[in-house]
């Protein structure tokens, strides 16, 4: 790192971003550092944060731009500067997905993976990448990892579990064998 970067970058003058569909560390430093360089001083200002699973609404810290960056500042109405140019060419094409349909949504349990789900619904554990590709947006780009409680989609053929009725309600009171309309005696 040169020294005018990890000097600013040290000084603790930050900004703070609100994590926006698309957004990555290195569309992030050319839009507020100037190039995408500098994206490693973006994770350095943002410890424990994982910068493949930005969500959005999470607040990150923007370090101020290190000595002789060019940062961009206002720009005409309906022009776009060059730093936004070059941040939309990073931006990853993301999207909100919507939650899977209730009657095909399942919640991974502890110890399944990709392999077990498939096996268990699709008949066959060789089907996981089926499963992968109809939720990668949902979990991310690593099909190694599927963490308990995650809710997935599963095909519409899979092979679910049959829906048990609802038990019928019984009643609160206690059984008597008494005839009905009398009253149990206290002995005396």
């Amino acid at each position: 790192t040169p020294p005018a970067a990890a000097a600013s970058a040290s000084t603790g003058a930050t900004k703070v971003h609100v994590i926006k569909p698309g957004d990555t560390y290195t569309a992030l430093a050319v839009k507020y550092l100037g190039h995408a360089k500098y994206a490693s001083l973006i994770a350095k200002a943002n410890p424990g944060k994982d910068p493949n699973r930005l969500y959005v609404g999470a607040k990150i810290n923007i370090p101020e731009p290190p000595a002789g960056a060019a940062v961009a500042t206002d720009t005409a109405p309906g022009r776009s500067t060059t730093a936004e140019r070059a941040a939309s060419r990073f931006r990853k094409e993301t999207e909100i997905v919507p939650p899977p349909d209730p009657s095909h949504a399942y919640t991974v349990q502890p110890g399944e993976g990709w392999y077990e789900v498939a096996r268990k619904f699709l008949g066959d554990g060789a089907q996981y990448p089926r499963l992968y590709e109809l939720n990668k947006e949902r979990v991310g780009g690593d099909p190694r990892v599927l963490p308990a409680g995650t809710v997935i989609e599963l095909p519409k053929d899979a092979k679910l579990p049959a829906k048990t009725p609802p038990a019928k309600p019984t009643s609160a009171k206690p059984a008597s064998d008494k005839p009905a309309g009398t009253t149990a005696q206290q002995p005396k």
